[in-house]
């Protein structure tokens, strides 16, 4: 129901979801205690987390703390969690504020917090026990930036920490990565044990088909001409043609290309004749590439964000402004609607 829909669930994801409730191999049983969430990006492990959360906060009683490396990447998972978690009647909050933030947390509802390492360090060396009272999972992203040499450090304390103060607790931990190698040794450090076990490992290679890639160009209909005259001694007449708009898209996990064609037209080429029947472009009657190019973008968006390409710096400010002129206006009318 959240936005963008989820209209079907990768292997990976359908994997976890019919796997048997027991601590050892499923992440999402109040069991398993620690866990390790390792697929490549776009294999579904941010839907997962997801699940995981709104099951934690409907059921347990207590918040959840989503731990991201970056500022940047705690706003994007905090919109992403509020478009979801409304539906449970859950909020998700960033950018907390500093000093008074436990006075101020007495009484609040549960609810996912997201912050960064450093953040989450700061709040355990403030009052480490009203942390441990207030969250119940601790969800790390991107926990493979522990090895990094400026800011792994923190990442790695305030892990270890946690750890180690929830041994026997009903605290649990998920840790979460696309781009780790030694999932073995997170296993191994979480569990205790040389084997690993103890602590629910999930690994798949499987990558999503989530990615297209397509080219937008436009046809003239020769056959729907429309004459005009006009008052120009130069060019006494002119010609309009429908233009159509065709996509070509390429599947990147198949190589196949489709071709689709809009069956109504997206602007009008324009040609202007002098009087010795020589042909030359309209420019300031013929629509601009731009225009003609936000409602294709509108039709991919509807699968999923959509990276354009534009040849200059001007033709990027004009597309945007397009883009943007189009959306207010859809806007608008939904509103008078």
């Amino acid at each position: 129901m959240g936005q963008p829909h989820v209209l079907t669930l990768w292997p990976p994801q359908l994997d976890l979801l019919k796997t048997a409730d027991e601590p050892t191999t499923n992440p999402f049983s109040v069991s398993a205690k620690r866990a390790f969430l390792s697929t490549p990006t776009s294999g579904g492990k941010t839907l997962i987390a997801q699940l995981m959360i709104a099951s934690h906060l409907a059921t347990q009683g207590t918040s959840v703390c989503y731990v991201a490396p970056t500022r940047s990447l705690c706003r994007e998972v905090g919109n992403a969690l509020k478009a979801r978690l409304r539906y449970v009647g859950c909020v998700a909050v960033d950018g907390l504020p500093d000093g008074a933030w436990f006075v101020k947390q007495q009484g609040v509802a549960s609810r996912v917090e997201i912050m960064t390492p450093e953040r989450l360090s700061y709040l355990i060396h403030s009052d480490s026990g009203r942390i441990l009272e207030r969250f119940g999972m601790f969800i790390f992203d991107e926990v493979h930036s522990i090895g990094e040499g400026g800011r792994g450090w923190i990442l790695e304390e305030t892990l270890s920490y946690l750890h180690y103060a929830t041994q026997g607790t009903h605290h649990r931990i998920i840790l979460m990565s696309a781009a780790v190698g030694n999932r073995l040794h997170f296993a191994q450090w979480m569990s205790g044990r040389e084997d690993g076990t103890g602590i629910v490992l999930v690994h798949s290679d499987w990558r999503g088909p989530r990615q297209l890639h397509a080219i937008c160009l436009t046809e003239p209909d020769w056959q729907k001409p429309e004459e005009e005259a006009t008052r120009s001694a130069q060019f006494p007449r002119r010609v309009r043609f429908p233009l159509f708009a065709t996509l070509h898209i390429r599947v990147s996990h198949t190589g196949r290309i489709h071709s689709l064609r809009t069956t109504e037209p997206v602007g009008t080429l324009a040609l202007k004749y002098t009087a010795a029947n020589k042909v030359i472009l309209d420019n300031s009657n013929t629509t601009p590439f731009y225009r003609m190019l936000v409602p294709m973008i509108q039709h991919l968006s509807a699968s999923g964000p959509v990276l354009v390409i534009e040849s200059t710096r001007p033709k990027t400010v004009l597309l945007q402004r397009q883009s943007r002129k189009v959306r207010d206006h859809q806007i608008d009318q939904k509103i008078r609607r």
